[in-house]
């Protein structure tokens, strides 16, 4: 088996491709995150039938460009961890700086923090108050899409909801956030804990 650091290492080049290309042939009613991961799955399905490692090399350098772009191990993880077993490693091994998403309160408060100072733009409508009420909404009610909100000073978020995910991405900063249903409290070892669900 390949040294798969050094692989990654001398492969940058068709990294930066991946990257480059996704974000001019990805359809816009299907996130980069989705079509990166759905990659992956292809080169594992490919690997299964003809056995040829080529096609989980190729995987593993998705699996890098991803991670790149800033998106999160664990949005990925069905698919990466399959590659990454079959490669006889994991993702503790081979990426050990991963990045998790951020889980916030479905509230105002918190929605706004996020938001930060937020100078409008005259293209959106919305002012910030409306924004953060809309996304409420539209998480609490599964209102599936992919909704961009954008400021004058280049902030960028965009929250995009599906059968399988909710979250918001701070494309400047490349922070992903998920969002807490209100918990209940159980009592557990001795002691009330918080529980919570994610949407």
């Amino acid at each position: 088996m390949i040294d798969l650091h050094k692989y990654i290492q001398d492969h940058q080049r068709e990294i930066i491709g991946i990257k480059i290309s996704v974000n001019y042939l990805n359809p816009h009613e299907t996130t980069i995150k989705d079509t990166l991961a759905a990659s992956v799955d292809w080169e594992y399905k490919y690997f299964l039938s003809t056995h040829d490692h080529n096609y989980l090399y190729t995987g593993l350098l998705i699996i890098e460009a991803y991670l790149q772009l800033g998106f999160p191990y664990e949005f990925g993880q069905e698919y990466f961890d399959k590659i990454l077993t079959a490669l006889e490693t994991d993702s503790q091994s081979l990426f050990p700086r991963l990045r998790l998403s951020t889980v916030i309160k479905l509230n105002k408060a918190q929605i706004n923090s996020v938001f930060g100072r937020w100078y409008s733009n005259p293209k959106n409508h919305l002012k910030k108050s409306e924004m953060i009420d809309e996304i409420i909404d539209n998480v609490i009610k599964r209102k599936k899409g992919i909704y961009t909100y954008e400021n004058n000073y280049g902030q960028k978020l965009e929250l995009v909801i599906n059968d399988t995910e909710c979250y918001l991405h701070d494309m400047r900063y490349a922070i992903f956030y998920t969002f807490m249903k209100d918990g209940t409290q159980t009592y557990v070892g001795g002691q009330f804990v918080q529980l919570y669900n994610i949407y």
